[in-house]
């Protein structure tokens, strides 16, 4: 790297307002110039150096300068990155080494399923719990502390409600130093081909099975007597028929085990192990992206299970045996799930929990929801019975000062009775209540309503509101994400006034069959960034005071023509406030 390329390198990763001395410039110019040309290692270097003082440069020099001359520029690198891991913070490098665990094929790694994993593995200290209250706070901030020394790249999600990230990715050299230093440390160890002595998985109290990748026989000295974590990975689109590796097919003599952690397995192809049932102290099981039909009975043996994430690909069948397991903390049914037999799932006695998610009314019984005191985050799918949502709302005023996330998605709800009205009421009006998705005829807001201020979503699907619903929505100062779809709104004309919706990031309309005109302020909607028009008829164009500039996303998708001339005029017609050129739709897409 030419002195210039240094320079510029340390104004990038030092502090910018810092005024370094003479020798702190020199001693920086020469740890950058030590780094092989790599940006990476260069990256790492200077966001493990920041706040450090000329004393530990200069140690961190001596250390760059010990690095034998006669290897080569690749092993020259390796050995700086694994330098940055030396000097990690303790709780930090387990958090790290947990990392390569995933297979090398994800594109990303699931940030929530770390927290979960995280959690289980007690890698979050006591004293921070009780500190901030909330387990996924701490391991959120262990993960952002890896990424500001570029560790790892954080991908934030589209439209945060709970959580800032929604995955993370190691570079491909990251990656290798944190399987060498797992296998160094004797913290896991991926078993398969090219992964070393299969001797040393007997020293390995974490191990990691990719299936894609799995050789019969290829870990057949494991010492499952030593083993506390267990994770299982399959990446394949199309698993063939097959049955487990041998030392798999029972999980019995896994005497200690406490995590057992399957991803993307299709048990269509495998059978579930046998086994599991005798695994007492485990305390995590998921299934998360696996294909399971039927989840066995034999789990309510499980006592001390506290984590349990059934969010399989597709159905599945779910016994009534959920009750037994009184230590459950985080509960995640399947997305679309059935109950065993006539009887509503009971998830009475479950007081521990403090995680539940995709509860749905019409397969579980809301009667013990005001029960669960501890709730931090609930995700409820009501049928739209009265009865159910009165529990739903007991269960969120029981839980006010605890719940800080709270979904509800309320489907087949007709409001043609005054009770009904009084129930929308008492839902649109509950503090607790961060996300709704309404689906059925309402026809008319309540009178008087005061709808609460905490919503970050609305979905109103159906609704076929006569009064236009954007000066009563645009008042909310968090909305951050709106849905008017299948005809919620049947009038001709939609406003948004000057400074309605200051959060909104993210605004659909579908399918609004009677929608003619659309007129927004210019200083309405500052924060826009995601636009979807979908089968909105009669719409004529666009709204001229869109500030089109802050826009990252567009799809018009199944447009009328005189809508689609509209757009193209704009295109070619240029002005201050079209949608001109590139600079409305050049991240965007543009479907007509």
């Amino acid at each position: 790297m030419i002195p210039q390329v240094i320079d510029e390198a340390l104004q990038k990763i030092y502090f910018l307002d810092s005024v370094f001395s003479v020798e702190m410039k020199g001693t920086g110019m020469e740890i950058v110039g030590r780094c092989q040309g790599s940006p990476l290692a260069v990256a790492v270097m200077g966001a493990s150096l920041q706040k450090s003082n000329l004393g530990e440069w200069q140690r961190v020099l001596n250390a760059l300068e010990s690095i034998e001359e006669e290897l080569g520029p690749e092993e020259k690198v390796e050995r700086i990155l694994a330098l940055s891991y030396n000097r990690l913070p303790h709780y930090l490098k387990p958090c790290f080494l947990y990392l390569g665990h995933f297979p090398e094929e994800y594109e990303g790694i699931q940030v929530e399923k770390l927290y979960l994993l995280l959690m289980a593995e007690g890698f979050v200290p006591a004293k921070d719990v009780r500190k901030k209250g909330k387990k996924m706070d701490s391991t959120e901030s262990h993960l952002c502390d890896l990424a500001h020394r570029s560790l790892l790249e954080m991908q934030e999600e589209d439209e945060p409600k709970f959580r800032v990230f929604k995955s993370c990715r190691l570079h491909d050299l990251i990656r290798e130093l944190c399987i060498d230093k797992g296998k160094e440390e004797e913290f896991f160890k991926i078993a398969g081909p090219g992964n070393g002595n299969t001797a040393d998985l007997s020293r390995s109290p974490r191990l990691a099975i990719h299936l894609n990748k799995y050789e019969e026989g290829g870990s057949s000295h494991i010492d499952k007597a030593n083993v506390r974590s267990l994770l299982v990975f399959d990446t394949r689109e199309f698993q063939p028929k097959s049955s487990w590796p041998q030392e798999l097919s029972d999980l019995k003599d896994f005497k200690i085990l406490r995590i057992l952690h399957f991803d993307g397995v299709d048990f269509r192809a495998y059978e579930l192990p046998k086994g599991m049932e005798k695994l007492a102290y485990l305390r995590y099981l998921s299934f998360q992206g696996c294909y399971l039909d039927k989840l066995p009975t034999v789990i309510s043996s499980l006592l001390n299970l506290e984590i349990l994430d059934l969010r399989v690909r597709r159905r599945m069948i779910v016994p009534n045996v959920l009750s037994k397991m009184k230590r459950l903390s985080h509960l995640y049914f399947p997305v679309v799930f059935v109950r065993e037999g006539q009887e509503k799932l009971s998830l009475d006695g479950l007081i521990k929990l403090e995680v539940l998610e995709n509860f749905d009314t019409e397969m579980c019984n809301s009667k013990g929801l005001p029960k669960l005191e501890k709730l931090r985050i609930l995700r409820v799918i009501a049928q739209g019975n009265e009865e159910d949502l009165d529990m739903i709302i007991k269960c969120m005023e029981t839980n006010s000062s605890e719940l800080q996330l709270s979904f509800l998605d309320i489907r087949k709800f007709d409001c043609y009775s005054s009770e009904r009205l009084s129930v929308l009421k008492l839902l649109l009006s509950c503090q607790t209540l961060d996300v709704v998705h309404i689906e059925g005829h309402i026809g008319k807001l309540p009178e008087e309503l005061k709808i609460s201020e905490n919503f970050m979503q609305i979905v109103l699907n159906g609704s076929e509101l006569k009064e236009d619903p954007m000066p009563i929505l645009g008042a909310l100062p968090n909305l951050r994400s709106l849905v008017l779809s299948n005809d919620a709104y049947e009038g001709k004309e939609m406003k948004c006034s000057a400074y309605d919706f200051p959060e909104l990031r993210s605004l659909k309309l579908l399918n609004l069959h009677y929608l003619e005109t659309w007129n927004v302020d210019e200083r309405s909607m500052q924060n826009l960034s995601t636009l979807a028009i979908e089968k909105c008829s009669k719409l004529k164009m666009l709204p001229a005071g869109l500030k089109f500039a802050n826009l990252k996303e567009v799809k018009l998708v199944s447009m009328s023509k005189d809508f689609v001339d509209s757009i193209n005029g704009q295109l070619h017609g240029g002005g201050e406030d079209s949608v001109s050129g590139s600079r409305a739709y050049h991240v965007g897409e543009l479907m007509l």
